[in-house]
């Protein structure tokens, strides 16, 4: 219902969606009409650039607006907000968000005074199609991540940890593997002593390059990232 999604989302208007971020600041929100009427109506700062408004904003005022009793409709197809419900909950991996993100970027056809022209009625379908049922049958997760049907796709991981004795750094790599046994993935997270963290990771995209991003999560809660295509995928490796 409604107010079951309210709830579990109502306390992440602060959490880290570094996916979200980059998927509104390339251009990949809508420019007219429905929560971004709602806001410009209201004073509110609209500028994809400064991700604004957010996501959370989006989806409080839609459940605030509805019948808490209602089943959160599959009429909710709004791209940017249907993928940043699973990045906040974690409910799809990653991978799989990032896969996707890179596919909506590639897909770009023209730009119109600086910002990239996406075909929003396909890539909210594509979006609605991956993340909308991991959203409703989240349940709290239970540990169950959903994947896209990427051709890469992740069957196993192995994660392996140490501790850098020169700085006392605590570092994590999960490794990711196909259904071949070839590396598709690789995160690392390092943790600091004075609190800061940093992620790092890759995954194949669908054109087979290696896709990777980072993110620098700092003391006081303020992230940092980037998104960057880095070399081709070599098939017979």
């Amino acid at each position: 219902m409604i107010c079951e999604i309210r709830n579990f989302f109502q306390d992440k208007e602060n959490d880290p969606c570094p996916l979200t971020e980059k998927l509104v600041k390339e251009g990949y929100q809508r420019t007219a009409g429905g929560y971004i009427t709602i806001a410009r109506r209201n004073g509110m700062i609209v500028d994809y650039r400064q991700n604004q408004p957010s996501q959370y904003w989006h989806l409080m005022n839609y459940c605030n607006d509805s019948d808490p009793n209602e089943t959160f409709p599959r009429s909710v197809v709004c791209g940017e907000l249907l993928f940043w419900m699973p990045e906040v909950s974690e409910s799809i991996t990653e991978d799989g968000l990032m896969y996707l993100m890179a596919m909506i970027f590639s897909s770009a056809t023209d730009n119109v005074k600086g910002r990239p022209v996406y075909d929003r009625k396909k890539w909210n379908n594509e979006i609605h199609k991956l993340c909308f049922d991991a959203i409703l049958n989240n349940d709290n997760h239970n540990g169950d991540r959903k994947y896209h049907d990427n051709p890469y796709v992740v069957v196993r991981e192995k994660t392996v940890e140490d501790v850098m004795e020169e700085d006392s750094v605590r570092r994590v790599e999960t490794i990711g593997y196909d259904t071949k046994g070839r590396v598709v993935s690789n995160t690392i997270k390092r943790y600091y002593p004075d609190g800061r963290e940093d992620h790092s990771s890759q995954s194949v995209n669908v054109d087979g390059y290696w896709y990777g991003g980072y993110s620098d999560y700092l003391s006081d809660g303020t992230p940092a990232e980037g998104i960057f295509a880095i070399e081709k995928f070599d098939e017979n490796a």
